[in-house]
């Protein structure tokens, strides 16, 4: 395992786009790849070891929640989903609603997914102005190993509430 150093650029960058509406919080990930044909996502069932795989990672911490509460999303280079809430026995338990789309772009070289996370996830939608945690990550399984590189400056690990960032809705 090879975790990137902070102040170190990831080999091939990870850009994630955020949107929100009334119904849902929209992320878009892009993950640049050196060729598509070494993509790792071996996991196909819902809640199955992604982080094994090429995978996104995203947590998400809504205002007012306990740190151990975060709402966690793994997702596979094919769309395949692990999702818990907070950690420990019986956080996977918890199932979303979330749409996902996954693809590939072969001109590029990248691997891209599209997610609405509806605001039921979390029981409610936030307010303007109101600042949640959270945290982009990337998982990017390679010969030698596995590099992750994060949004947020991370050096315990992608569920740390510590380390998570700001999100500020507007």
């Amino acid at each position: 395992r090879r975790t990137r150093a902070l102040d170190e650029e990831s080999k091939f960058p990870t850009t994630v786009r955020l949107a929100y509406d009334d119904g849902a919080l929209y992320v878009a990930c892009r993950c640049q790849e050196a060729d598509l044909r070494h993509v790792v996502d071996r996991n196909d069932r819902r809640d199955s070891s992604v982080w094994q795989d090429d995978a996104v990672d995203i947590v998400l911490l809504p205002a007012g929640s306990r740190p151990e509460q975060f709402y966690h999303y793994i997702l596979n280079a094919r769309g395949t989903l692990y999702d818990a809430q907070g950690s420990g026995p019986g956080s996977a338990a918890w199932t979303s609603v979330i749409k996902v789309s996954a693809g590939r772009d072969a001109k590029s070289n990248a691997w891209t997914l599209a997610l609405a996370i509806p605001w039921s996830d979390f029981g409610r939608k936030p307010a303007a102005g109101e600042v949640w945690r959270a945290q982009f990550g990337r998982i990017d399984i390679r010969d030698a190993g596995e590099e992750i590189s994060s949004w947020a400056p991370t050096t315990k690990g992608l569920n740390n509430a510590d380390d998570l960032g700001v999100l500020l809705f507007e």
